[in-house]
């Protein structure tokens, strides 16, 4: 299972700090010790972090007003060195942060949610060259992208389309099969400071978006996820 997973991506407003704190919060809840970095000056998966009731796994917000490479390689180090898995949020924009958590060898997966629109989708080319001066640093760097905010009505038509782009344009970055569809409980859940997967577990009706993240759970950890009863 990787030990470092940093979770970015040049453009905003695709979903990154949702898939950050439901990874976070499920890892967690399979009994491992996890912290989330929150890199973002929106420090959305911080307030997340701070609506939960409880704390099961640590958060910690890295100031915007400084940037220092060697302290923020070090707080990644150490974090990797203290907890059994580390998740980086650095937001959606090139920032030093997200330069940074590349090429820096505490980080093993970078997972890169996008919605499936060609204004999204074409980013894809700038953090591919991104990611292919990275692994000059960090040569065991895996890298894929998440196919985002699907519409209900055509999931397999939009995925089809982001990974033909992909495969076509990106030479270092890999694609899920899963996606994760545009669904209300994904927002409800989150501004409930909850993984999707606690709120729908007291809810009745469809567990689609369960579903969905415990699939992407197992293709990032190739380990089934165990719903905590």
């Amino acid at each position: 299972m990787a030990r470092g997973i940093l979770i970015g991506g040049q453009k905003g407003g695709t979903g990154k700090s949702l898939v950050a704190c439901n990874l976070a919060t499920m890892i967690s809840s399979q009994g491992m010790d996890v912290v989330l970095v929150d890199c973002d000056i929106q420090a959305t998966s911080y307030k997340f972090w701070s609506r939960r009731s409880e704390k099961d796994f640590d958060c910690i917000l890295e100031r915007h007003d400084v940037f220092d490479i060697a302290k923020f390689e070090d707080t990644l180090q150490q974090c990797r060195i203290n907890y059994d898995v580390l998740v980086v949020d650095v937001g959606g924009q090139d920032s030093k942060h997200l330069r940074a958590a590349l090429a820096c060898d505490a980080i093993d997966v970078l997972l890169s949610p996008i919605q499936p629109s060609f204004s999204d989708i074409e980013t894809l080319v700038h953090l591919d060259n991104l990611v292919e001066s990275a692994i000059q640093f960090n040569t065991e760097l895996d890298t894929y992208c998440l196919v985002n905010r699907c519409h209900y009505n055509h999931n397999v038509t939009s995925r089809k389309s982001a990974l033909g782009f992909i495969d076509k344009h990106c030479k270092n970055l890999k694609s899920f099969d899963q996606t994760l569809t545009d669904l209300i409980a994904y927002r409800q859940a989150f501004g409930k400071g909850q993984s999707v997967i606690e709120f729908e577990d007291v809810r009745n009706g469809s567990k689609r978006c369960s579903a969905e993240m415990q699939l992407l759970y197992k293709c990032l950890t190739g380990r089934n996820y165990k719903v905590m009863t």
